[in-house]
């Protein structure tokens, strides 16, 4: 919500409606005379830097951060629930990881099972192929003719190709086990969720014991006590921000902040949930206060515009109108002297003055 720190409207036009009123009157006497029941003070014409400040109430948010499991799984134990406080490490949720215990026992075993039956049937496989060695030295040593001879050197060399067509299979198998095995043994132990940092668990999505949940999907938000965020409801244009210096009151003090621009998928996203655009700052120093603020507390965003440097100025209050003729109440040795005045810059509160008066003068003010 906006708040303008220079006043109401309705009192300004209340106390231009008093000095035409009396205008009259002035006209008449040259002498001030105080309205019944209006108080009149003086103000000293003096020399700052001239401004406009706007307002805009806001509060402090913590940041927030998801919190997700980087494999599928099925929940085993919950440890937190919506509002509890956790220390950075504690573990909030735990994949059941039977299943996988389960199949890595059974992948094991498979492995373990191809070795050794391989080593056993490597073995066999060699003792074949000797003895099949050994009827072709016999046929060859009785004398056998020419095509018994080749046929028993054709059952060695198709005994040797089945022993390797035998090895690569059992090779190949073992190796696809071993790469399964090496997936799953990487997500074994991956099955608990901790928090990043010490903070408030607030959002926990519908899960249980029990429940199937996909990776990188949501399951629960935590906030960061140290990392706050003020957010307004207003939106703020980053042009409308660089011509301003802008800073918070938080509390009874002063803050310096730092605007945090949306990204463009940030504002599409919130225009089409039909929702307004906010402003975000970070809170930025003094770096010795920044302890005293917490998340939830009501801060108010001041922005200075239209800054005029070593402005000759009086307050609103001091002025009077008469048609187009701006024109105050001096205090002389005197006396009271009317004097018609230029005036630039307006804020709500004091206005420039261009000429018509000396820095160090005094006028009449009213209340």
């Amino acid at each position: 919500m906006k708040r303008m720190l220079y006043g109401l409207p309705a009192l300004v036009l209340a106390l231009l409606l008093g000095g035409c009123a009396q205008e009259t009157a002035v006209q008449e006497t040259p002498a001030l005379l105080e309205p019944v029941g209006v108080k009149v003070d003086t103000a000293v014409v003096e020399r700052s830097d001239l401004y406009t400040v706007s307002a805009y109430e806001g509060s402090l948010v913590a940041a927030a951060e998801e919190l997700y499991f980087e494999i599928d799984g099925r929940i085993g134990n919950v440890y937190v629930w919506p509002g509890k406080w956790v220390e950075a490490g504690d573990v909030l949720f735990e994949l059941d990881q039977t299943d996988l215990e389960e199949r890595i026992t059974s992948l094991n075993r498979q492995i373990d099972y191809i070795e050794a039956n391989g080593v056993y049937d490597d073995a066999a496989a060699e003792i074949d192929i000797e003895l099949l060695q050994i009827k072709l030295e016999k046929l060859r040593g009785e004398g056998a003719g020419e095509t018994a001879i080749e046929l028993a050197e054709l059952d060695i060399e198709e005994a040797r190709q089945n022993l390797r067509q035998a090895q690569e299979t059992r090779a190949l198998s073992a190796s696809s086990l071993r790469e399964e095995l090496k997936l799953i043994s990487a997500d074994y132990g991956r099955n608990q969720l901790t928090a990043p940092f010490s903070g408030h668990v607030f959002y926990l999505s519908e899960i249980r014991e029990g429940t199937q949940v996909q990776a990188d999907k949501t399951v629960a938000y935590i906030a960061n006590p140290n990392d706050m965020t003020l957010v307004i409801s207003d939106y703020l244009s980053e042009n409308k921000l660089a011509r301003a210096n802008y800073y918070a009151l938080i509390g009874s003090k002063r803050y310096e902040i730092a605007h945090e621009p949306m990204t463009l998928q940030e504002m599409t996203s919130i225009i089409l949930s039909g929702n307004s655009l906010p402003t975000r700052f970070r809170v930025v120093g003094p770096e010795e206060d920044l302890s005293d603020i917490c998340a939830g507390q009501y801060a108010v965003v001041c922005l200075e515009s239209g800054r005029i440097e070593d402005a000759l100025h009086i307050p609103m209050g001091a002025l009077y109108t008469a048609g187009s003729e701006r024109y105050v109440y001096v205090q002389t040795e005197d006396g009271r002297e009317r004097r018609t005045v230029r005036v630039g810059a307006t804020n709500g509160l004091d206005a420039q003055i261009v000429e018509g008066l000396a820095e160090g003068e005094i006028v009449y003010v009213k209340e």
